[in-house]
């Protein structure tokens, strides 16, 4: 993710990104601090990006992510080896971003503490930690990995905090999801940018995408949100909620009713865009679907998917 793509970076992301650049540079083990789905894994791919120092181009790093309450004891063994001796047949340079630790087990986190310490120089450390509030930061971590925490955070704000980036957002989201749809993509109008404004969207920016996902898939142009928005909270001027604008989805129209290989075809499509086109292992697809890698991917040969085109680089 470059910075044209992030929207927000001369305004509120402002800090953020400038700390975000700053652990690019230097490899330090940063935390990126924030509520769900304010984004806080698109910076930790950002900090994984290129970058320059000076006059010195440093590599991409490569983006491992790591799931805590999901690592087997011998993938966890495997990343700390990876963190404290690098990769042994080639030196590439390593991003590893922890999440869940807090659903780690203490002796597991006490490991990871004493690891990062003595962690290779081409293998950078960040931490994802959802938290509403900067208390709510250090619960559930043990002392050693707690201190590490507090070293480098980068805090982002809630959608909520930054309702002037929500147009823009908004329309990014709006053209994604019309592309991805085939469906005709038509600006927001300045009322429906305001009835967005007085929605309660705890899920931050996945919230807004599901919302956007969901005025497409009405296909309900030109009124849009005027027909998404037309709930009985909206309507009594109390704060409606994003499961309020799903809940109109769930009835699907005859008219169009998607056959069983579309939906297969569909799921398969939003799961690897979840897995970030990765097919096997602790994080894939397979894992997610509970299928075999091989059925897997004779199920998405006979479909049509391309699963290396949801890789991200």
């Amino acid at each position: 993710m470059s910075h044209a793509e992030l929207i927000g970076v001369i305004g509120t992301l402002a800090e953020a990104y400038r700390r975000a650049r700053y652990a690019r540079q230097s490899g330090l083990c940063a935390t990126l601090l924030g509520q769900r789905g304010v984004g806080k894994e698109s910076f930790a791919r950002l900090i994984a990006g290129s970058a320059c120092v000076g006059a010195t181009r440093v590599s991409a790093r490569e983006f491992l992510r790591a799931r805590c309450d999901r690592l087997s004891a011998r993938h966890w063994e495997r990343l700390l080896q990876l963190i404290v001796t690098g990769d042994a047949q080639s030196p590439r340079r390593v991003a590893v971003c922890f999440c869940r630790i807090e659903d780690a087990p203490a002796s597991r986190q006490r490991d990871l503490a004493r690891t990062i310490d003595r962690a290779h120089s081409v293998v950078q450390i960040l931490l994802c930690r959802t938290c509403a509030s900067s208390e709510d930061a250090l619960r559930g971590i043990v002392p050693e990995l707690a201190a590490i925490f507090t070293r480098f955070p980068i805090a982002l704000p809630p959608l909520s905090e930054r309702l002037e980036d929500l147009p823009a957002l908004a329309t990014r989201f709006l053209t994604q999801e019309s592309n991805r749809w085939g469906a005709p993509c038509q600006p927001l109008s300045a009322r429906e940018i305001e009835r967005l404004r007085a929605l309660d969207m705890p899920g931050n920016l996945d919230d807004l995408r599901r919302i956007m996902r969901a005025v497409v898939r009405q296909n309900a142009f030109p009124e849009k949100l005027d027909v998404l928005l037309a709930t009985p909270s909206a309507m009594n001027n109390s704060r409606a909620t994003p499961n309020d604008v799903a809940a109109q989805t769930l009835e699907p129209d005859s008219s169009d009713f998607l056959t069983l290989d579309q939906a297969a075809r569909r799921h398969i499509e939003e799961a690897l865009r979840r897995c970030h086109g990765v097919v096997e292992g602790p994080n894939g697809v397979a894992t997610l679907l509970q299928i075999h890698p091989h059925t897997l991917r004779a199920r998405m040969r006979k479909l049509g998917v391309d699963w290396t085109a949801f890789r991200e680089v």
